[in-house]
């Protein structure tokens, strides 16, 4: 009987195993190409749960797009910076998520990059003063970390700014979560007023990236993750909860709003006008970190400046109504200026400034000007970016003086 059970399952096994084969021939002859898993380029961290590792370089594939990707020394994708900060010298550092790392633009097209060319070719300074942006940047992270990266990492540079690049779609309900995916992360509790790290050091994943790899480099897998997402947002969640689908592919489909509640928060929940207890905390838990790190760079000198980046659907109205009528949110309950006004309030009690990239871009009246491919900046939403880092801040008509 064991045998004939064996049998069939190896049977069973292989008809499968054929299947998916055949499968993916025939999707790559037909043109489909896999993509680049941006993990390969990340390794374990006791605090940070995850860091870019130093000195990896490779091609990262994202639909049709194809970016260079190239960790320098120190863990980012940026020049190499010393620590010691060379005389007549301007450093800002800036800390942020993918969109700071920019996922989906070559370096040389990376807001950064082109601030720091914009300083140091611009005739606004007439000192012989020279102008370093540092990217800090690092897919997956949220507040708590980067906030962490810059008491571990950040502070040696001895910045004189630091730019902190908020998006709140992602940011605020993973600043009160212990996981991403299923990447142990930094976990902060609020105790007698103090801020207070609780889960260091944080446990390695379980040591499943092999298979989860193998499946990820297949043509197969971007198609059958999208009809997974789309029509099947519970088994979606459970396969992000062990690292089969990223948690940033899973907050930009919409398909996750079908799991929004009062008793089931998720990163979507940011836009819910009168938020459940969770939310409330994680934007009272967010406001304090940004607290602590505001406060952390005044006692070394520095300057904190919040930089505010918009979901793509609290940019363009045809995305924000698009999801009320397939989803029927109700007016009175969501709203996409929810993020920016919870920001402006911790900009004002903590007397931060903060750069609303969604009002400039509205006073720019693109109109349906794209600035973004999927959730994240292209080429044209990194320029924008950069223009109006440097006209709020250097420009001889800045909002935010110096």
């Amino acid at each position: 009987m064991f045998k004939k059970f064996i049998k069939y399952f190896s049977l069973v096994t292989f008809g499968i195993v054929l299947s998916v084969v055949t499968l993916e021939l025939l999707v790559r002859l037909a043109g489909a190409k896999p993509q680049t898993y941006l993990r390969k380029f990340s390794r374990y961290h006791t605090i940070l749960g995850w860091e870019k590792t130093p000195l990896t370089e490779g091609k990262f594939r994202k639909g049709d797009v194809i970016i260079h990707e190239k960790i320098n020394s120190r863990g980012l994708r940026d020049s190499e910076y010393t620590y010691e900060k060379p005389s007549n010298t301007f450093r800002i550092l800036v800390l942020g998520d993918s969109f700071t790392e920019g996922y989906d633009v070559e370096i040389n097209d990376l807001f950064t990059e082109i601030l720091e060319s914009k300083l140091n070719t611009s005739s606004f300074d007439s000192s012989s003063i020279r102008y370093e942006v540092i990217n800090a940047g690092t897919g997956g992270y949220s507040t708590d970390q980067e906030f962490l990266y810059f008491e571990i990492e950040g502070i040696k540079y001895k910045p004189d700014m630091v730019l902190l690049m908020v998006y709140p779609a992602n940011d605020i309900f993973y600043n009160h979560k212990s996981k991403y995916g299923n990447y142990n992360k930094p976990f902060f509790q609020i105790r007698n007023d103090s801020l207070i790290l609780t889960n260091t050091p944080l446990q390695e994943p379980y040591r499943q990236e092999s298979i989860k790899n193998l499946f990820r480099e297949m043509a197969l897998y971007p198609i059958v993750t999208q009809i997974i997402l789309t029509k099947y947002p519970r088994i979606s969640q459970t396969l992000s909860h062990f690292g089969f689908i990223s948690e940033s592919t899973l907050a930009a489909t919409a398909a996750n709003l079908n799991s929004i509640s009062d008793s089931s928060a998720s990163s979507f929940s940011v836009y819910k006008k009168y938020n459940n207890f969770f939310m409330n905390t994680a934007w009272q838990k967010t406001s304090r970190i940004i607290y602590e790190l505001n406060k952390k760079s005044k006692e070394i000198g520095t300057r904190l400046v919040m930089f505010y980046i918009p979901d793509r659907i609290e940019v363009y109205d045809s995305d924000w109504k698009k999801t009320k009528e397939k989803f029927s949110l109700e007016d009175h309950e969501w709203s996409p200026d929810v993020p920016s006004t919870m920001l402006k309030k911790i900009s004002d009690t903590s007397n931060i400034p903060l750069l609303d990239f969604r009002q400039y871009i509205s006073k720019k009246e693109l109109g349906d000007s794209v600035l973004y491919n999927g959730i994240h900046w292209n080429v044209s939403g990194n320029r924008f970016a950069a223009e109006f880092i440097y006209e709020a801040l250097f420009h001889e008509k800045a909002t935010v003086k110096q």
